[in-house]
């Protein structure tokens, strides 16, 4: 069964918040190994506010990462509406809070396709480089952790 965990970021520091998301499943250490890479995946695919994940909240999420022994960190995206990775991580401010904690920026759009035949489809689909080789190819090590745009009521 999937869990899920809403925590409030109004009435705390986003610390807090992070610290009773991974309570729930008890604890960052228990949920991420020790050592690994993390990728974290945010949605930036454009520059309008309702099509990103606030950067405070990047920011605060590497900062709580890098504060709990973790130092191999990742972001990337896969940009979509004719945009570039690169462009929007440097407008909505991603870039700068990548070199604040030393993650590497990783743009997917930069990478070339390769083919790969999921499971149960006949036809092969392609998927960036970048991503098949640190997540098909080589998964060990690896952790990743999707940071999507919250939903407003």
């Amino acid at each position: 069964m999937e869990k899920v965990v809403i925590a409030d970021t109004k009435a705390r520091a986003l610390s807090d918040a992070l610290d009773e998301i991974f309570a729930a499943f008890g604890g960052l250490k228990a949920v991420v190994p020790s050592g690994a890479r993390i990728y974290v995946k945010p949605n930036a695919v454009n520059f309008s506010a309702q099509a990103y994940t606030d950067p405070a909240v990047l920011d605060a999420l590497l900062g709580y990462l890098r504060d709990h022994g973790y130092t191999r960190l990742a972001v990337m995206e896969n940009v979509t509406g004719g945009n570039f990775s690169r462009l929007v991580f440097h407008a909505i401010g991603y870039t700068k809070i990548c070199g604040e904690y030393g993650a590497e920026a990783i743009y997917l759009d930069e990478s070339p396709p390769v083919e790969v035949t999921l499971r149960d489809e006949d036809e092969p689909t392609r998927i960036p480089k970048r991503l098949y080789d640190d997540f098909v190819a080589n998964r060990k090590g690896r952790f990743y952790l999707n940071l999507p745009i919250p939903c407003l009521p």
